[in-house]
């Protein structure tokens, strides 16, 4: 299901709707949440600095944004590894800087591996 059919089946204003499928739905991405929560926590150089539905941002003890790839690169391997079938990871960016406002509402400075292109 895209994202615009999750959005449709809790919208009481539509003429059908499901909350049931809606509520299963952000059940389920808050339940992948936890378990990759748990993940990160077995690493002491690592930790959950905010998490949604869909997405996590780990901060990352690493002395360079090489090392930060790197270490990104092993987490996405063991949480795949270990949620196999149920969700495929993928590290997205690594950021130099992060401001986190609220909920959906960050901003911050990404950086790129050298000898990407």
């Amino acid at each position: 299901m895209d994202a615009l059919g999750y959005i449709a089946q809790g919208d009481l204003r539509k003429a059908v709707n499901a909350l049931q499928v809606a509520a299963a739905v952000t059940a389920c991405g808050r339940m992948l949440i936890e378990r990759t929560r748990d993940i990160v926590a077995k690493h002491d150089n690592m930790k959950v600095i905010y998490g949604d539905t869909d997405s996590i941002m780990v901060q990352v003890d690493a002395g360079t944004a090489e090392e930060s790839f790197e270490t990104g690169l092993e987490l996405e391997k063991e949480v795949n590894n270990e949620l196999k079938g149920l969700v495929e990871i993928k590290v997205e960016s690594v950021f130099r800087s992060l401001l986190i406002l609220s909920k959906k509402r960050y901003a911050g400075i990404s950086i790129e591996p050298r000898g990407n292109g």
